[in-house]
């Protein structure tokens, strides 16, 4: 079974039943649906609640448990972030591990030679695919235990605990199951595998790095903060106006696709949506940073478009591609049309909106 609440959702998030997405106004954000969590639940406790959990023992409501458990919906990486992102021990306190924004930071303590305990440390990103890791080190390739609990596994991209850069314990498995994070070890140049059953870590605490909000204001009920296709509260259409949009996709393994959009937002600022790694990252700049966006566009020939538009030359590997606003439509052009030129200009405005 998976764990019984997800908890990053809190009785204000719900999951859209039209298209699956997570939300927390009236209306889904990604197609316009009305919320249909309001109505009054009454759960195995006895207790009537409204929301997406009871709010006397802390079930969640029948939709959503029986989605995930049955298998009808799987669990989303940001919902398994939410379950295992945290501070975490083993009974005796000799293993201790954090995991925060993709990052697993750990410790084994264990002893080294004549009885002295040392503290072994693990740095380092952490996956849920060994596709998403890409080039993956031999270590996976070795034996492990098997789980008839596993709900899913956690890739650490370095899995070894070492002393004077001498492998001395391997984590073989990370995983989560019957409600809490597990960690198969194995004692290097042996067959000694175990597996420690974690805790939460009371005294490690995650801090939060949420970003000031950022987003568009609906023109029909005046919410703040709208970054999806509908308003949140009342379901109106957001209005967006795009300005500018460059991106880059890369079949190596894993693929990489990263892209940054820039929209009208106010009299000063504009708003660009950087998407990169998996994640989107709304920020504002500066209005006359146009100007400089449209002589990138002019120095590497895009505004010739036209003049290239029947030319195909397939790009191999991937695609790059940059458009721009002309008068009430975008324009532009991809590498396949324009070569080197779009690649130039795309680099050249990644930079740009990146503020880097």
């Amino acid at each position: 079974m998976l764990k019984e609440r997800v908890s990053d959702m809190s009785n204000d998030k719900w999951f859209c039943t039209e298209c699956g997405t997570q939300n927390s106004g009236n209306f889904c954000s990604e197609c316009g649906a009305k919320r249909k969590t309001d109505e009054p639940v009454t759960c195995t406790c006895g207790f009537v609640y409204t929301g997406n959990f009871c709010t006397n023992c802390g079930a969640p409501r029948p939709q959503i448990q029986s989605s995930i458990n049955k298998g009808d919906r799987p669990l989303t990486d940001t919902e398994k972030k939410a379950l295992i992102e945290h501070g975490w021990r083993d009974n005796a306190g000799k293993f201790k591990a954090v995991l925060k924004d993709g990052i697993l930071t750990s410790s084994y303590t264990t002893s080294i030679t004549d009885g002295e305990e040392d503290t072994l440390q693990i740095d380092t990103e952490y996956k849920f695919s060994l596709q998403e890791l890409g080039m993956v080190s031999m270590a996976y390739s070795i034996q492990k235990l098997e789980h008839p609990d596993e709900d899913f596994i956690i890739y650490p991209r370095d899995v070894f605990y070492q002393s004077e850069g001498r492998g001395l314990y391997q984590i073989t498995k990370l995983w989560y199951g019957s409600d809490t994070l597990h960690a198969d070890l194995k004692k290097c140049r042996s067959y000694d595998y175990f597996t420690l059953d974690l805790v939460l870590d009371d005294n490690v605490t995650i801090a939060s790095d949420t970003a000031p909000a950022i987003g568009w204001t609906c023109s029909k009920c005046g919410k703040e903060n709208q970054t999806g296709e509908f308003c949140d509260e009342c379901g109106e259409k957001i209005k967006k106006v795009e300005l500018f949009s460059c991106s880059s996709y890369q079949t190596c393994n894993p693929p990489k696709y990263e892209s940054a959009t820039v929209y009208e937002y106010s009299d000063t600022e504009l708003i660009c949506v950087i998407f990169n790694d998996g994640k989107s990252k709304y920020k504002l700049l500066p209005k006359d940073i146009a100007g400089t966006a449209l002589n990138i566009i002019k120095e590497y020939g895009i505004d010739k478009w036209k003049d290239y538009e029947n030319i195909n030359n397939p790009m191999m590997g991937g695609s790059v591609s940059v458009m721009y606003r002309d008068g009430d439509k975008m324009v532009g052009s991809t590498m396949d049309h324009m070569g080197s030129a779009v690649s130039g200009a795309c680099w050249k405005l990644m930079l740009l909106f990146n503020g880097n």
